[in-house]
């Protein structure tokens, strides 16, 4: 492309990156486990300072619960863990979306007319917080005031809009 060419759209973002302009709203937490970009987390021990992975509907379904989406930081130190992904590890700073829009990984194709599930048992290569549409078999949740902007295919990502 020469540069008087360009695209009318952006290009997708990646996982975790927060794609809001100026009505996002991130706050900061400590991780309680550790944690991946681009996936949901609920409250932890301490609701004030802590975000951990969901382990129960209720972390997804009831708003008091719900912390929101891991945002990616350039600042985290690059942690790898065994499956090859950059993790925030226990204890660490933590970016924390929960109003805004943001690229999440998919476990399924979704488009925006699908509902928003989030896992919250795991089992296998599954992931605790990751997204999809429906509940599989009981061990995903709807997550409310959540819809998909744009959709994405399985193993890959799709935009969120939240607002918690």
């Amino acid at each position: 492309m020469s540069q008087t060419e360009y695209n009318a759209q952006r290009d997708k973002g990646i996982r975790g990156l927060a794609d809001d302009g100026p009505r996002g709203n991130v706050r900061g937490f400590a991780a309680e486990a550790a944690l991946l970009f681009g996936y949901y987390v609920t409250k932890g021990t301490d609701p004030e300072k802590q975000v951990t992975p969901p382990t129960d509907a209720t972390h997804i379904q009831d708003l008091a619960n719900i912390g929101g989406i891991v945002v990616r930081d350039h600042l985290t130190e690059n942690n790898v863990n065994v499956a090859g992904d950059v993790e925030i590890r226990v204890n660490d700073a933590v970016a924390v979306l929960d109003n805004g829009d943001i690229w999440v990984p998919v476990e399924q194709d979704v488009t925006p007319d699908d509902p928003v599930f989030v896992r919250f048992s795991a089992s296998g290569s599954e992931k605790l917080g990751a997204f999809r549409k429906d509940d599989d078999g009981g061990d995903a949740a709807e997550l409310p005031n959540a819809r998909w902007i744009e959709g994405g295919s399985a193993g890959n990502i799709a935009k969120l809009a939240v607002n918690f």
